[in-house]
Parts: C-alpha cells; sequence; structure tokens
C-alpha cells in the first residue's frame, strides 16, 4: 500500500507553531513597550525623589543654620555688645563650647565699618581653632560675598544664606544684619554662622534621608573633565540630571555659592531593582503565558488529531485502500456524530453504490463480450473465381465459397434449390409459365 504523506497534520502543527510565536510576539512586545517602561518611569521617579529628599535635606541644615543666625543677630543682647563689648556677652554666647552646641564652625560678628568684633572658625572636630581664606579675623571686604545684602530689603528682612568653598570644603553660610529683639535698627553689623560639611554631617544626611551620596568638587580630580558636562545635562533637564547605567542609575544635582558659581555637585545611586524585579516579573509572566500557550496548544493539536486528523486520515486511507484493491464491499468506521461521521457515513454509501454499480456493469461486460465474441464479420476485398465461385485465401488456396464462409464466420448453410434452377434442372416437376416465357 502506498504510504500517505502527513500534509495536513504538518499543516496544523505549523499553524498551531505560528499561532504560538505569534501570541508570543504580541505579549512580549506588549510588555516590553507599554508595560516595562512604567516600571522604568517608577524607578526614575523614585530617584528624583531620593535626590530632592537629599536637596531638601541640605536645604533644611541651611534654614536650620540661619534661624540659630537669626536668634543671635535680632537679639538685643548682641546689639549692645557690638558696642561696648562687655565680657559677660561672650562668657555667656561667644564660648568654644558653644560652635559643637550649635554644630557650627565659623562665628564671627561684624561691625558696620566690616570690623570683626568677635570672631572664631574652628576645625570639623572642634577641637581647634583655625583660619580661612575669605574670612579675615580682622576686617572684611566691602564685596565680601557674606555681605552682599539686597538694599531694598527692609532691615528685619535683610539676610542671605548659602555655600561657600573653603579648604575644608564647603561650608553653609548664613548671613544677618544686627537688630534689636523686635527686629529695629539701625543695624549695627553684620552676625555671620558658618558651618563645614563635614564628613560627620555628610552621614547625618545619609542617616536622616537613609539615600547615600557624595559630594564632587569642581576640583575633583576624578570628575574635572566630567564636572561642566555634567552641570549642562543638570541645566538641560531642570535642575537634576539621571545618567542610566546596566545595574544602577547615578543622580546629579548642583548648589551654586553665594557668587552664583557652582560650589559642588551632589551624585547618588540607585541600584535599580525596580526594573530589575519588573523584568524579573516580566520574564515570569512570559514564562508562564509561555508554558500555557504551549500546554492549551498541545492539547488543541491532540483534541484536532482526535476529533478532525485521525477522521481525516482514516477516511484517505480508505479512499486509497478501495483504489487499490477495488474492495467496494469494504466500510470505514468513524465514531463521530458530526460532519465528519456523515461523510463516512455517505462514504459508505457511495463505496456501496458504486460497488453495486460495478458488479452490474461488470456483468453486462461480460454479457457484452461474449455477444461479441459470437459475432465474427468478413471484411475487406474477397478474390473469387468468375467461373466456380471459389474463394482463394490468405495462403493462396482455392476454397469452395460455403466452406470459407463457415471458416471465417459463425454462418452454417442449409441446401436448398432456387426456382430458376429447379425449372432448368427439373423442368417435368417445375414447368415454365407463359408468363416465365415472355421474361425470358
Amino acid at each position: 500500500m502506498k504510504k500517505v504523506k502527513s500534509s495536513l497534520q504538518i499543516k496544523v502543527i505549523l499553524v498551531i507553531f505560528g499561532i504560538f510565536i505569534t501570541i508570543g510576539t504580541i505579549d512580549y512586545i506588549i510588555q516590553m513597550y507599554t508595560i516595562y517602561p512604567n516600571y522604568i518611569r517608577l524607578e526614575k521617579k523614585e530617584a528624583n525623589t531620593n535626590l530632592l529628599r537629599l536637596k531638601a535635606t541640605i536645604d533644611k541644615e541651611i534654614s536650620d543654620l540661619n534661624a540659630k543666625c537669626k536668634d543671635s543677630s535680632s537679639w538685643t543682647d548682641t546689639y549692645t555688645y557690638v558696642q561696648d563689648r562687655n565680657q559677660d556677652y561672650e562668657e555667656s554666647n561667644l564660648s568654644v563650647e558653644w560652635f559643637e552646641f550649635l554644630q557650627i564652625n565659623l562665628h564671627m560678628i561684624l561691625n558696620n565699618n566690616n570690623e570683626v568684633v568677635w570672631g572664631k572658625i574652628v576645625d570639623p572636630s572642634f577641637e581647634k581653632e583655625i583660619d580661612l581664606k575669605g574670612f579675615n579675623k580682622e576686617k572684611f571686604t566691602q564685596n565680601h560675598p557674606a555681605l552682599q545684602f539686597d538694599p531694598m530689603d527692609k532691615p528685619s528682612e535683610m539676610g542671605l544664606t548659602g555655600i561657600l568653598l573653603t579648604e575644608y570644603g564647603p561650608m553653609l553660610i548664613a548671613s544677618n544684619p544686627i537688630l534689636t529683639s523686635n527686629h529695629k535698627g539701625p543695624s549695627r553689623g553684620t552676625y555671620i554662622m558658618g558651618k563645614l560639611l563635614s564628613e560627620t554631617v555628610l552621614e547625618k544626611i545619609i542617616s536622616q534621608t537613609q539615600v547615600p551620596f557624595k559630594i564632587i568638587l569642581p576640583g575633583d580630580a576624578d570628575f574635572a573633565d566630567k564636572f561642566l558636562s555634567i552641570k549642562e545635562n543638570i541645566d538641560r533637564n531642570d535642575g537634576t540630571y539621571i545618567e542610566t547605567l546596566e545595574h544602577h542609575l547615578d543622580l546629579y544635582a548642583y548648589y551654586l555659592d553665594l557668587t552664583l558659581k557652582p560650589a559642588f555637585i551632589i551624585k547618588t545611586q540607585l541600584h535599580r531593582e525596580i526594573t530589575e524585579s519588573g523584568f524579573g516579573a516580566l520574564r515570569s509572566s512570559l514564562g508562564t503565558m509561555i508554558i500555557t500557550i504551549f500546554i492549551v496548544l498541545v492539547l488543541l493539536h491532540l483534541y484536532l488529531h482526535k476529533s478532525v486528523l485521525q477522521p481525516i486520515n482514516l477516511l484517505t486511507h480508505y479512499v486509497l485502500d478501495i483504489k487499490e484493491s477495488r474492495d467496494f464491499g469494504s466500510r470505514v468506521s468513524v465514531e463521530s456524530s458530526d460532519e465528519l461521521g456523515a461523510l463516512a457515513d455517505h462514504m459508505n454509501d457511495m463505496v456501496s453504490t458504486i460497488g453495486e454499480q460495478t458488479t452490474h456493469l461488470a456483468e453486462a461486460n461480460l454479457k457484452l463480450q461474449k455477444s461479441l465474441d459470437e459475432i465474427k464479420t468478413l471484411r475487406g476485398i474477397l478474390p473469387i473465381c468468375c467461373n466456380c465461385k471459389s474463394i482463394r485465401d490468405d495462403k493462396g488456396y482455392w476454397n469452395k465459397i460455403e466452406a470459407y464462409i463457415q471458416q471465417h464466420s459463425e454462418a452454417e448453410f442449409s441446401h436448398g434449390i432456387c426456382q430458376k434452377c429447379a425449372e432448368k434442372l427439373y423442368p417435368d416437376l417445375y414447368p415454365v409459365s407463359d408468363n416465365q416465357r415472355n421474361e425470358k
């Protein structure tokens, strides 16, 4: 029996596989271009929130420093001290212990001539007094950044805060005019406090925000070539810049000093846990979907194989078997009540009808062949003697006409005598009439 290629089954498998690939591709595209970007946006939002929280904490340090400065500058005792320099005020408010208590590193009182009435600067450990460039302990220049109040402000509203770079790193600065407790003037000078952003202060900020960060100064060797480019990126991105790397995000923001020049850049990192978790969830979802689709398609293939492919294959082999064996008595059995079952029943009826018609046709052909076998026909030109009427056969022998016809046909002869011959041979028995004589 000729083997039949299961091309229909292969086509069904290819269609199912195509559906599987199409659904998987569509789901992957949806997840990667619709869902996954949401994780990226959420991650960047959290990164920006961390950066803003850092800036808010540093701003609060400046605000707290300004509040301490304002409390001391707008105080009648300070207002009087600038004029009389009494020792009681110094012993009560300007001792070394106050630096550590107030968590400040710079404490200066200037009169209206910018002369230092009292001033000290201590190191970040509050253990020893130090000198800083730009903070002359005798007199400040008129254009000193800490003295540039807005002349349009009322004395009670005057004051400035900001950052100045020093040999010990960035220093938070608060500067206010010296007024009475009722914020009345005229001003008798300037009260300045400063706080170094030391490692201790930075660790405190990290503890408060739970966001590790570091400060990048314009002169840092590791960032000398990148400082300006980072600043430009920050300016282009409304004050913050996020650099996306494979496993983490680098976040940048910068502060200006009192001269409106870049003081430092704060840098923090955010491990990409959100996108990694999101990507893992997407992979799990995609894997689960692929497994589910695969199981569904396998079950679908099994169902189609049993309900469609197997009956069709059975019908195909049935038809081919009949073609080869000519056995119209065989029947195919398809256990199904659907269209394929009905097709099998109709095919059985059709084969039965074909069998019956074939049998009838064979019988008719047999009868026809038998009839044809009984018929012999003489055709062509027969050489016959013009005298004795003998016929010459293919071998050159002359045969009597009766013998030749009997040999080459189914005809047989019975002998009789015609009227003319009877009258000629037996005139006594067959007298000739007057009419016959006239005809002769």
